[in-house]
């Protein structure tokens, strides 16, 4: 059991000697025994088979994702990618009560699905014209998303679940004043443009989220997601 000032204190996420399953250069769990620390185990309850069990992890990440976003009841909440994770955490935003979790995506059939999953509203963004800049169309998108939803001057709490640097760039835009937006997408290592004005001046919390941490496995509860 490791005993590091991020172990300590519940982050083992940030532990720099922490190892991963199935994360590079560590094999993963197609086997039949895997011996993990005690403290890293959580039991699975009678009532949830192994297929449910399966979905503790990714649920895990929209948890902790949704818990960076201080996400709380009657907020509301933008995510950008309708993929598993984005899926997940517009699952947990509604189950937290937010009053309005809008789902963003390029893909009509996924966001087909969200809108019957968990997300009261969805968003498929028109095509950039030619020759359009990334930050113009990320802010002709964001006013639109703005306006169609009744959002005001932006939302509450914005996830960015792609890894796309245009939708990081649109879900800034799409925060209101004093929002939290999660960047919790890999994608490029560094972005060729970024907002830092906007930030500042509308004084919008920006985090990070790395995989889960203390309690978000605990945090799963298949009874409160459907």
């Amino acid at each position: 059991m490791c005993s590091c000032e991020y172990c300590r204190s519940g982050k083992y996420n940030l532990c720099p000697d922490i190892k991963f399953a199935a994360t590079p250069p560590y094999d993963g769990t197609l086997t039949k025994y895997y011996i993990v620390p005690y403290d890293m185990v959580t039991k699975l309850p009678e009532n949830v088979s192994l297929e449910e069990g399966a979905l503790m992890e990714p649920l895990s990440v929209a948890i902790h994702i949704c818990r960076q976003a201080e996400i709380s009841a009657h907020k509301t909440v933008v995510v950008f990618g309708a993929g598993p994770v984005g899926l997940l955490v517009a699952a947990v935003a509604k189950a937290w009560g937010a009053s309005q979790v809008i789902t963003v995506d390029i893909i009509q059939g996924r966001l087909d699905f969200a809108s019957k999953f968990a997300s009261s509203g969805t968003f498929l963004p028109e095509k950039p014209a030619e020759g359009e800049s990334n930050i113009d169309y990320s802010q002709k998108v964001a006013d639109k998303i703005k306006k169609e939803f009744n959002l005001g001057e932006g939302a509450d709490c914005v996830i960015e679940a792609t890894g796309a640097e245009v939708c990081t760039l649109t879900g800034l835009y799409a925060c209101g004043k004093g929002a939290t937006f999660v960047q919790a997408g890999m994608g490029k290592a560094v972005l060729s443009a970024f907002p830092i004005t906007l930030i500042c001046t509308r004084e919008i919390n920006v985090k990070g989220s790395f995989r889960y941490t203390h309690g978000c496995y605990r945090g799963t509860s298949f009874t409160l997601l459907y």
